[in-house]
């Protein structure tokens, strides 16, 4: 929180690795500008590196790639992506952008403070994500510490007991998160969806519909 520069370099290089983390760069933007607008630098300069030494077609190959692999494994059971598999198996391409500009501006109105910022766009971008592989579940580490923060001062144990039930749905291993899927047939654009994708959706609904964490979160930057 007092570190605006290692903030937005981190968060800068790991839009540049990885797609679902490009949703961190709005999440500072939202609540930190200076972070933010470092880490916007941090990942354009990647890119225009990135153009400079591959080639100005690299862009175009990479949105091809990533639309034809979407494509590809949208019906794979592994694939733990919601939008990103909705438009790889077919769906209608306005109602996915539709949908992407609606949660992004509800994660938007919702983030006012950073920890609630980044939860809410962690997790938007791995349901916007064109691929999300088990892997990449490493993201919603912080969101799901910053729901945890405002469920464990409270007077029931429910909210925490129905939130280790769902970091336990998160944390199944592939074959396992397979088997509990054709246990719990949800129709979806390309077959059934994933039980860990369902999820993502009740993660981030969670962080964008709990309210905001209390005092422990309640954080102005001075920069």
């Amino acid at each position: 929180h007092v570190r605006g520069g290692r903030a937005g370099l981190a968060a800068g290089i790991a839009a540049c690795l990885t797609v679902p983390a490009i949703s961190i760069l709005p999440a500072l933007l939202r609540t930190w500008r200076r972070p933010g607008a470092l880490a916007v630098l941090v990942f354009v300069t990647g890119a225009v590196v990135t153009i400079e030494v591959a080639g100005t077609g690299v862009i175009r190959s990479f949105l091809e790639t990533a639309g034809q692999t979407a494509g590809t494994y949208a019906y794979a059971v592994t694939n733990y992506a919601v939008l990103g598999r909705a438009a790889g198996a077919g769906a209608n391409f306005t109602a996915v952008i539709g949908t992407t500009a609606f949660l992004a501006v509800v994660s938007w109105i919702r983030g006012e403070e950073p920890d609630d910022a980044f939860a809410a766009f962690a997790v938007l971008g791995l349901l916007v994500s064109p691929l999300v592989w088990s892997q990449q579940l490493a993201l919603i580490l912080v969101p799901a510490a910053v729901l945890f923060s405002r469920l464990v001062g409270g007077a029931s144990s429910l909210p925490l007991a129905l939130w280790a039930t769902l970091m336990l749905l998160l944390s199944l291993p592939d074959g396992s998160a397979a088997w509990f899927s054709q246990l719990l047939p949800i129709r979806f654009p390309g077959g059934v969806l994933p039980v860990v994708s369902v999820g993502l959706v009740v993660l981030w609904g969670w962080v964008v519909g709990g309210g905001s964490g209390g005092a422990a979160l309640k954080w102005n930057p001075s920069t």
